[in-house]
């Protein structure tokens, strides 16, 4: 069985979703109904979310560190890739809702804290971030805090071991057609330059560039339609063999949202 560790937790949730996060509770502990077809549950739930990571060519018998798990929706995908997975959640909720919904699965951890104030003696072959480097100054009081959060996650790292970060394009196409940026809901935030908040997204150049101070070799992938609910994922210099596509999971939007 899995396990939840409170040692790092201070009581300060920084992050929470609302009263879902005590529906989808309910759910994976005492089996209370849900409404799989509401737009909230749907996405909180659905397994094309573990796209953005069950293509990747994990090492067998790796260990993982998963910071900002949320509610495990990419959890399961990494438990069935590795040895040993350790997900950190800042929130207690969330975190408590991990745990039920993957709480059958002894090769995790569950550490509920903010990962800047905890420390591992374990180092991991991979660390995962999906959609939580933009929160990097949230987390971290700090003059460089994207920089000195990198530092920290690269101390963790074995000494051949890979972070791997999903986040939003600051130079998306859709932010120049004028959708809002995902983060502040207005238009041309992230391409005017963030001049309010602490969450900020990057672009492909300026990623590169803070990768090297911390001599981080780089590699991309673009994902279609979005990281979120992805259904393809492409790299810079080789297409994805046909076994990794077929471990993509196709969303169908006029599907049963119930199958996923």
């Amino acid at each position: 069985m899995a396990r939840i560790n409170y040692i790092y937790y201070d009581q300060n949730d920084i992050y929470n979703d609302g009263n879902i996060e005590d529906e989808l509770l309910n759910f994976y502990k005492n089996g209370d109904k849900i409404d799989f077809k509401r737009d909230d549950i749907f996405f909180s739930t659905t397994y094309i979310r573990e796209n953005i990571v069950n293509w990747y060519p994990f090492k067998e018998g790796c260990n993982i560190l998963e910071i900002g798990a949320g509610m495990g929706a990419v959890t399961g995908a990494l438990l069935k890739k590795a040895k040993h997975v350790v997900s950190v959640e800042g929130s207690k909720r969330r975190a408590e809702v991990l745990y039920q919904r993957h709480k059958n699965n002894d090769n995790l951890d569950v550490y509920c804290g903010n990962f800047n104030k905890m420390n591992f003696k374990e180092k991991f072959d991979y660390i995962v971030l999906i959609g939580v480097f933009e929160y990097s100054a949230l987390f971290l009081d700090s003059l460089n805090p994207f920089y000195d959060f990198l530092n920290k996650l690269k101390s963790c790292l074995k000494k051949d071991g890979k972070i791997l970060i999903a986040i939003e394009n600051q130079l998306g196409i859709k932010y120049f057609d004028g959708l809002s940026e995902d983060h502040y809901k207005k238009p041309y935030v992230g391409i005017e330059g963030y001049k309010d908040g602490k969450t900020k997204t990057f672009g492909r150049v300026e990623l590169i560039k803070l990768f090297e101070k911390l001599n981080l070799k780089s590699k991309f992938y673009g994902v279609f339609p979005d990281y979120k609910l992805p259904s393809f994922i492409f790299s810079e210099d080789v297409s994805l063999t046909n076994n990794q596509i077929d471990n993509l999971t196709y969303y169908n939007y006029y599907g049963d949202y119930e199958n996923f």
